[in-house]
């Protein structure tokens, strides 16, 4: 992955925290939130969450970048759009520790918990972020999508998600 000064990271493999303040080649110096600054190799790297993660990855979308409006009514809105994140570092803290097929489970129970929770919260569309890779994630995605009654998916935004995305469409709530 390729980082920019700036760039909020963290450690795949260990605790860490902190901000890249320059590149070096295939190395990012950074200085982390203790104080000190180091030099990692790129991949040992993973962009922070700006936000905290929920059923492991699972935000809510928000509508363009306009400044929230307050409610019209008191009973609070639940956002139209819920982004899951499914790829394995937004999953667990130390994901090179995971085997394969565990791994792919989590992402699987990551995905049926989004929907169970969109469904319960009314909240119509979903964004399953599965990435490229080898596709066998998004496989086993569309696989379990064709078996759900209610719902119709799709590949979600190219401009907004590249090819690494699908997006669900929720027709019956619970």
């Amino acid at each position: 992955m390729r980082f920019n000064v700036g760039d909020r990271v963290k450690l795949i493999d260990e605790a860490g925290e902190g901000l890249v303040v320059a590149l070096l080649g295939d190395r990012c110096e950074v200085l982390f939130d203790h104080g000190f600054s180091h030099q990692h190799l790129a991949d040992e790297l993973i962009l922070a969450s700006p936000l905290p993660l929920d059923l492991g990855g699972v935000l809510p979308s928000q509508k363009g970048d306009k400044p929230s409006q307050p409610a019209k009514s008191s009973k609070p809105s639940a956002p139209d759009v819920l982004e899951v994140d499914l790829h394995l570092e937004a999953l667990v803290d130390f994901p090179r520790r995971i085997q394969p097929a565990e791994a792919l489970e989590m992402q699987k129970s990551a995905a049926r918990k989004a929907l169970s929770r969109c469904r319960s919260q009314h909240i119509s569309r979903l964004v399953l972020i599965h990435g490229l890779g080898e596709g066998v994630l998004k496989s086993v995605l569309v696989d379990w999508l064709r078996k759900e009654e209610g719902v119709e998916f799709y590949d979600a935004s190219y401009a907004r998600y590249g090819r690494g995305a699908t997006e669900v469409r929720i027709l019956r709530f619970a």
